[in-house]
């Protein structure tokens, strides 16, 4: 800024000694200078004009950094601020549900969880993957069992495709609520296989699994209590 208004006044001193050069009569001086003076005199105009120029560039190499540096912090908070949303008390609710029973079950243990403030998110397990298990902290699994021990319909794919082999959840705990009828001989038998299915992984259990026969409200009360104590932050180990 300063070396602008240094080059303004250079040019309206010019102009003015232009004009005062108009005005005046007669010889300026008794003797013409020398060629050594005229030399100096535009030696000195150049340096001078050089100096502008050079301040000009350094003001707009500053500027021009600055507004990098800025840019480029700008980009750094932009790319880092995800990491300010991280939530450790995320968690899924996760069900499968052959008449719909595991599914309200499952709409009701989200609003618990939802009205402690807890970042939730509900989920049937044919939208589950595996990479979806690995970005959170804790998971909630209810699971009925249908027919001959076998899994819920739109659960079927998950349980031959992805339960067929192991994954790394070792950074995941969870509880399961298992679902059944104890007159079946395979009583809870799916509720049972995500159990193991998730230790193999190195998953951690955050309680015993809570099996339900026949809608027992005991049990269902014990699963309440568990949600309600990781709801209310007095978590156990979940």
């Amino acid at each position: 800024m300063i070396s602008k208004v240094n080059a303004i006044c250079l040019a309206v001193l010019m102009i003015a000694a232009w004009f005062l050069a108009q005005w005046t009569e007669g010889v300026w001086w008794v003797a013409p200078p020398s060629a050594a003076r005229w030399w100096m005199a535009a030696g000195s105009l150049v340096a001078y004009g050089l100096l502008c120029a050079w301040s000009l560039r350094s003001d707009s190499v500053t500027k021009t950094s600055t507004t990098n540096v800025t840019s480029l912090t700008s980009e750094q908070v932009t790319e880092s601020s995800p990491a300010t949303f991280g939530n450790d008390d995320s968690v899924l609710v996760v069900y499968a549900s052959e008449t719909g029973f595991a599914e309200e079950l499952a709409q009701q243990t989200l609003e618990l969880l939802r009205a402690a403030g807890k970042a939730a998110e509900l989920l049937p397990l044919d939208e589950l993957s595996v990479e979806r298990l690995q970005t959170v902290p804790h998971a909630f699994f209810l699971a009925s069992t249908a027919g001959d021990g076998e899994p819920p319909v739109h659960a079927f794919e998950f349980a031959e495709e992805v339960m067929s082999s192991q994954h790394d959840l070792s950074s995941l705990t969870y509880a399961v609520l298992a679902l059944g009828d104890s007159s079946y001989d395979e009583y809870c038998a799916f509720g049972r296989q995500i159990d193991a299915w998730l230790q193999q992984c190195g998953a951690k259990a955050a309680d015993e699994r809570i099996e339900v026969d026949d809608a027992d409200p005991l049990a269902l009360s014990a699963w309440q209590a568990l949600v309600e104590e990781f709801a209310g932050n007095a978590q156990p180990s979940l």
